[in-house]
């Protein structure tokens, strides 16, 4: 009788012990891909900051900027390479000039720089471009110049200016365009993550 029951307890052993491997590794399983999720969810997060609060902004601004200068031009005298000629300016030329600087072109250069400086940790691979970094010493320097020369009177236009960084609005677009790609790439890996970690529940 004995030696009859042993083969039933050994297949129930093994039986047993192929169902605790097979419970073992599906939670394990099951564990790697939350975690696989949570991760992917993690930098889909980080792919929307970076776009909401940095490079959509900073590609706003650039836009606004834009259209002002497009507006100012029909309004001042223009040299042959398309910027304002400073030679010609009349009386009521300043007067504009002034207008376009303090209401438009100072404020959104200003905005432009503090969200570069506050989102720093949000810039793509961590590291801070040369052409922002030269936007930042323009946006500074056109302002303390403009300034002295409003309060004060003193010309500086003797003083090397740093001019406009001519790669700063492309570095953004370019940017901008490649976090918006990621970002529904990853839409589409965490819809289909998501669909399998449901179905391992079920």
């Amino acid at each position: 009788m004995i030696q009859n029951l042993l083969p039933v307890l050994i297949g129930a052993l093994v039986g047993g012990i192929i169902t605790m491997l097979g419970w073992v590794a599906n939670y394990y399983l099951g564990r790697k891909k939350e975690i696989e999720s949570r991760q992917q969810e993690a930098k889909l997060h980080y792919l929307q900051q970076q776009i909401e609060e940095l490079y959509a902004p900073l590609w706003s601004l650039i836009e606004q900027s834009k259209i002002v200068h497009e507006v100012a031009l029909k309004r001042l005298p223009v040299r042959a390479d398309g910027l304002t000629d400073r030679s010609k300016f009349t009386r009521q030329d300043n007067e504009i000039f002034m207008f376009f600087n303090e209401n438009y072109y100072l404020p959104i250069s200003a905005q432009i720089s503090e969200i570069l400086q506050k989102k720093v940790y949000l810039l793509r691979d961590g590291v801070m471009p040369g052409s922002c970094t030269d936007f930042i010493h323009h946006q500074v320097m056109n302002e303390a110049l403009y300034r002295l020369w409003k309060e004060k009177a003193i010309d500086s236009s003797s003083v090397p200016g740093v001019g406009y960084p001519i790669h700063f609005n492309e570095d953004v677009k370019t940017v901008l365009d490649d976090l918006r790609q990621q970002y529904f790439r990853e839409i589409s890996l965490t819809t289909k993550s998501k669909r399998i970690r449901k179905q391992l529940q079920e």
